[in-house]
């Protein structure tokens, strides 16, 4: 008997101890606040951005939040593919972010835009990025840093989100693209190539990418905002610019009159 209550008043102890311990590391958790916050991964959107949409309120920044973050709730911010939350050490933890890739710029008469696919705003910029793809003719409603933005009419965005990516898919470079309430239109080289809206996009661009070489040396208009792989209705208006003929060209021609 007296070994067995020996035996039971350590298990108690030992229970005890570990309750104890438990709400020892718990307190701690709780009373233990992560002091820096360090960001890292992202290019277009600022540090500051990040880390207020991760922790919104800063006096709430102890451990158990951020452990709870990191593998229970896991933020999700438009614009950021992933969140990771890393720590350098007690006190000093890094967020590790994604940013999805940015498809284009748009201008809205004070800020080039930096806009994802979708649509959704990675920073705002006095001036224009000489590395994106300027989206032309988009009429900006509002604009804010990790919303989709609001244009109107809001098609005239889709259409140039979705020509831009099919362009990107078919390793197609482009040197303008407008996009208005009346299509879509870019520019390759000297020729006008004339979409319409975003139906068939993936269909027009492929036809495209075959036709390049045809008038890569010509200046005109291609008419395809009524293609489709059924009707197959392509138009096609070129307007010869004499200073575009390759000089070899010329030179054979010069040849030919002498003679």
């Amino acid at each position: 008997m007296k070994q067995r209550k020996k035996s039971t008043r350590g298990k108690i102890i030992l229970l005890t101890a570990a309750l104890l311990a438990a709400v020892a590391l718990f307190v701690s958790l709780i009373l233990l606040k992560a002091e820096t916050l360090t960001v890292s991964g992202n290019r277009y959107v600022t540090g500051a951005l990040i880390e207020a949409r991760v922790f919104p309120d800063p006096e709430k920044r102890s451990l158990l939040q951020v452990l709870i973050k990191e593998y229970i709730t896991k933020p999700r911010i438009p614009g950021i593919r992933s969140v990771q939350i890393e720590p350098e050490d007690l006190k000093v933890w890094n967020i590790a972010v994604s940013e999805e890739e940015a498809a284009c710029q748009v201008y809205d008469g004070s800020f080039y835009d930096i806009l994802t696919e979708k649509g959704v705003v990675l920073a705002r910029l006095k001036d224009q990025d000489p590395d994106l793809m300027l989206l032309q003719g988009i009429r900006v409603k509002e604009a804010a840093v990790l919303e989709e933005i609001v244009t109107e009419p809001e098609e005239s965005l889709a259409d140039g989100l979705t020509y831009l990516a099919r362009f990107r898919e078919f390793g197609i470079g482009i040197d303008e693209i407008t996009s208005d309430k009346d299509g879509c239109t870019v520019r390759i080289g000297g020729v006008a190539i004339l979409l319409g809206t975003g139906s068939e996009a993936e269909a027009k661009v492929r036809e495209i990418r075959d036709q390049v070489p045809l008038y890569r040396d010509l200046k005109g208009t291609l008419h395809m905002e009524h293609f489709s792989p059924e009707n197959g209705t392509v138009r096609i208006y070129f307007e010869v610019d004499p200073d575009m003929v390759p000089p070899e060209t010329k030179e054979a021609s010069g040849e030919e009159e002498a003679e």
